[in-house]
């Protein structure tokens, strides 16, 4: 992998380049535990991290079948439907800012949200019913786990 990367018209950051470079010949297995279970912001965080994609193709695939997986669907998509978890963001309708980079041990993804700023993304993770925002910057997100 290069030591950059760019998705569907979205630069990733150069240090997960550098990370998913790393796990590229275990096909971007890393299985990170955390260091301690909060995320970012000090809020309580049970996941880990257990691979990142390393295949240009995969990465493209993974994030564009977003759109296929959360659909509005009466639940899924409506206004107020994650209105109680103060760490919940709204339902995400449009993942053209969006981009998957890798998945905890559960499946759940954890993705790029470039919605707020082009430049430095933030890192969201779909926590079984809602997706979280989790951390401000890649860097940050990535000094939550050991052996990183």
């Amino acid at each position: 992998m290069s030591n950059q990367l760019t998705i569907n018209g979205l630069q990733l950051p150069a240090s997960y380049c550098a990370l998913a470079a790393k796990y590229e010949g275990f096909d971007g297995f890393c299985n990170l535990k955390l260091k301690n279970p909060k995320d970012s912001f000090g809020y309580p965080l049970e996941c880990e991290l257990a691979q990142i994609y390393s295949n240009e193709q995969k990465h493209k695939e993974i994030t564009d079948s977003l759109n296929n997986y959360f659909v509005p669907d009466g639940y899924y998509g409506e206004l107020d439907s994650n209105d109680t978890d103060p760490e919940s963001l709204k339902d995400i309708t449009d993942f053209k800012k969006i981009v998957c980079f890798g998945i905890a041990g559960d499946g759940s993804q954890f993705c790029f949200d470039f919605r707020d700023c082009a430049n430095v993304p933030t890192v969201i993770w779909w926590e079984d019913d809602h997706w979280r925002k989790i951390s401000n910057s890649f860097e940050e997100f990535i000094c939550l786990f050991s052996n990183s």
